[in-house]
């Protein structure tokens, strides 16, 4: 499987509030702090899922956890 990146893109009062996902060299998702929530937003095809949570671990791992089946799917 390819590596997945996290890229901090924006800071806010020294914590990193913005990150650009990659795998490999393809950027698939962000993940963006605002108003007390995580936003991780995934390309999925043609869609974008969104998850929002208060837990930065948990937003992180769902990304992860989406990279992961997007990749076996294209092993299929």
């Amino acid at each position: 499987m390819r590596e997945i990146m996290f890229e901090s893109y924006e800071v806010t009062n020294d914590m990193a509030t913005g990150y650009k996902v990659y795998l490999g060299d393809e950027q698939v998702a962000t993940l963006e702090f605002r108003n007390d929530e995580w936003i991780a937003a995934v390309v999925d095809g043609y869609h974008i899922v969104t998850l929002k949570t208060p837990c930065y671990f948990k937003a992180a791992t769902w990304i992860r956890v989406m990279m992961t089946s997007q990749e076996n799917k294209k092993r299929e």
